[in-house]
């Protein structure tokens, strides 16, 4: 299923008018959610965007991309690809992370 949160809007005391959106990609209990905002007003488009994935409500999206639980993961190409390939894998869903693919040749 893929759907999209209300966008929400929101005006500064200074005129400038925060924008965001937030869509989901959800198979089966996993979920890629990708969150766009316009940077506080900074931004014509809504340029600034943040990829979070889940199992459940489990956010995984630091062991998918290998960085620290608060870093923020970039809706670039090269990482929504690499996210949606998560998406779709039938297994658990870390079988596509390098450090457990590592661990997992070194057992065997």
């Amino acid at each position: 299923m893929i759907f999209a949160n209300r966008p929400q809007s929101l005006e500064h005391s200074d005129g400038a008018r925060s924008e965001s959106v937030n869509v989901c990609f959800e198979h089966g209990e996993k979920t890629l959610s990708l969150a766009l905002d316009n940077s506080c007003g900074r931004m014509e488009k809504l340029g600034r965007s943040d990829i979070r994935l889940l199992i459940g409500n489990e956010d995984v999206t630091s062991k998918v991309f290998e960085c620290g639980d608060d870093d923020i993961v970039h809706a670039s190409i090269e990482n929504f690809a690499k996210a949606t390939r998560w998406l779709n894998r039938v297994e658990w869903g870390m079988e596509g992370c390098t450090a457990c693919t590592q661990s997992r040749a070194e057992v065997e």
